[in-house]
């Protein structure tokens, strides 16, 4: 039987278009980033010629190729640095924009990370109890006696519309196993840390993955740990 998980699609917002760059924004926490490299064609082009021209023929093609690499990052960070400061006021205002109107400061926290939050679900790929046991390869005859189980050991969970739901990126579906490294990390947070902050850190860019630390729950998991425990270290101070 095949599964199809739940997945709601986010309302994208176009945030930055020109010839060069494009920035659409799936939700408050992602945003991607397109660059096109040939509608710079001109300005690309003089820089390569200029490294070309002196480089001399004593150099290394290693060196050239090197040289050649420098200077199309710098032209690129050149063009991006308008578009970067674009980008960031594009930004801003799409979250003034969802900022719920009104005049009680806290009615107005509470509403903004409620929407958060939903933004948060809407880019998560979320299953259901009964999905859930069928991906980890348990009995569905009662799903919900046995997620609850599951989740007395370390599991994420969440309600949408009422109903169970969890982020798939913590079920190992080839060994239909819960990823061991998800239970060690929601053992080891801060008293106080809410599953959507762990929800978030899971799903946020990573700068050592290069990516969200949920794509590498299988082929790093020590990694992952570890770098959850450097995030949530109490800053020293002295």
């Amino acid at each position: 039987m095949a599964i199809h998980p739940e997945r709601a699609q986010p309302e994208r917002t176009l945030l930055v278009q020109d010839g060069q760059v494009r920035a659409v924004a799936r939700h408050a926490l992602e945003v991607d980033v397109h660059l096109s490299l040939g509608a710079d064609r001109e300005g690309l082009g003089a820089a390569i010629r200029s490294v070309l021209a002196n480089a001399g023929s004593g150099v290394s093609p290693r060196r050239v190729e090197a040289l050649v690499a420098s200077a199309v990052s710098a032209r690129i960070a050149d063009r991006l640095e308008h578009e970067f400061d674009a980008l960031q006021r594009a930004y801003g205002a799409m979250l003034d924009a969802r900022m719920p109107e009104g005049t009680d400061q806290a009615v107005l926290e509470a509403l903004t990370r409620t929407r958060l939050r939903h933004a948060l679900l809407e880019g998560a790929q979320l299953v259901d109890q009964a999905q859930a046991c069928e991906l980890l390869g348990r009995s569905t005859a009662n799903p919900s006696a046995t997620m609850k189980r599951l989740e007395q050991k370390g599991l994420l969970r969440f309600l949408r519309a009422g109903r169970a739901a969890y982020p798939l990126f913590q079920f190992d579906t080839d060994a239909q196993q819960v990823h061991p490294v998800v239970p060690r990390i929601l053992a080891a947070r801060p008293e106080g840390m809410s599953d959507f902050a762990v929800l978030q850190w899971f799903s946020a860019w990573h700068e050592e993955f290069q990516g969200p630390p949920r794509d590498h729950l299988a082929r790093a998991p020590e990694a992952v740990f570890q770098a959850f425990l450097r995030s949530t270290e109490a800053p020293q101070h002295g």
